[in-house]
């Protein structure tokens, strides 16, 4: 999996999203200390994250070798095998998390995440659903996997590159409950593209993911 981006760049647009995601938690404390938080911020400030990713993972990647288009992998997959992919890393990617999720809860009482407020649903459905399952996992897949991970495994090799990229996955989520599960998820999502060499298996899964989690905690 050869990609025009080093380790380095990689490394500098990990940090811009860092700034991102500092800027927005910033803000957002601000605006939650002058009671002025809302549904629409909260959703504006994870459009804003998606933005920001996708434009560094392009900006620092391939935009001088093969667009944007070089983010999603360089084999395309039949319609079937593609599907196949994406259900076989959905269902691993839920057991891994299932399975670390049931250890954790042996240490602490803080494994487990809190549900999307009701409030999500009852303001912003539409665009709650637009971000939460569609541009957010596409945003997250395009800047760690198909960047952050095609730029670390040239020379760190599948296991580094899996480690590193799921780890920063990880962090990109804050909240503790959240850290374990996405760098879990995220590992294999890892393998899954390493394996395909087509960033769209793991995009479905991803969304799959993020509409089963909408849906359950809709439901509630």
């Amino acid at each position: 999996m050869a990609v025009p981006w080093s380790p380095r760049r990689v490394g500098f647009g990990a940090g811009v999203v860092a700034l991102a995601i500092g800027l927005v938690f910033a803000v957002g404390r601000l605006l939650e200390r002058d009671g002025a938080t809302s549904v629409a911020t909260v959703l504006a400030a994870s459009a804003f994250v998606s933005v920001v990713m996708v434009a560094a993972a392009y900006a620092l990647g391939p935009r001088a070798a093969g667009g944007l288009r070089a983010l999603f992998g360089w084999r395309r997959l039949p319609a079937a095998r593609t599907l196949g992919w994406a259900a076989l890393a959905f269902f691993a990617s839920f057991a891994a998390t299932l399975a670390y999720v049931l250890a954790a809860e042996s240490v602490t009482d803080r494994a487990v995440p809190a549900p999307i407020p009701a409030s999500f649903f009852d303001e912003l459905p539409v665009l709650t659903v637009l971000l939460v399952v569609l541009v957010g996992p596409a945003a997250e897949e395009v800047f760690f996997r198909g960047f952050c991970f095609a730029g670390l495994v040239g020379r760190w090799g599948f296991w580094g590159a899996a480690a590193g990229s799921s780890a920063l996955f990880g962090l990109a989520h804050l909240d503790p409950a959240l850290m374990g599960p996405a760098a879990v998820s995220g590992f294999v999502f890892a393998w899954v593209y390493w394996r395909t060499r087509s960033l769209w298996p793991v995009v479905l899964a991803h969304v799959a993911r993020n509409a089963v989690a909408l849906g359950v905690a809709a439901s509630l």
